[in-house]
């Protein structure tokens, strides 16, 4: 990824796999009153590797870091925030972004079934990774 998002310049970067995104950030940036860095979401998977994000809903905010990720099941309005990055030590983010017939096949799939223990009203939420031992 390094290799991908190294070359001095911040901003998203594409890759040939369409879905998947790279994004460097040698600057913190914050909302403000006048100016909030606004932007829709979409449906994606997200993971910084180096660095720390906030991304705020309304009145909720989501800070996600290593060895965090950040999942949004449909396009959200959000404010996205860029915590302690320097241009020696750049925030660093992967993101996967999904199309509603992406979700809908991972939804309909038995393996990946779990428990429900009710029902969620977030469309957005912060996880943790947890390799498993081989």
């Amino acid at each position: 990824m390094r290799q991908k998002v190294d070359g001095g310049f911040d901003g998203p970067r594409s890759t040939l796999i369409s879905p998947l995104s790279f994004s460097r950030c040698s600057i913190p940036y914050h909302s403000t009153e006048t100016e909030p860095p606004y932007k829709l979401n979409n449906p994606s998977l997200c993971i910084v590797v180096q660095g720390l994000k906030d991304i705020v809903i309304g009145k909720e905010r989501f800070r996600y870091g290593p060895p965090h990720y950040l999942v949004a099941s449909m396009d959200l309005p959000i404010i996205a925030e860029v915590l302690g990055a320097t241009p020696e030590v750049p925030n660093l983010t992967c993101k996967i972004e999904f199309t509603p017939g992406h979700i809908l096949e991972l939804v309909n799939d038995d393996a990946l079934k779990a428990n429900s223990k009710g029902s969620s009203r977030r469309a957005m939420n912060v996880g943790v990774y947890r390799p498993v031992p081989d």
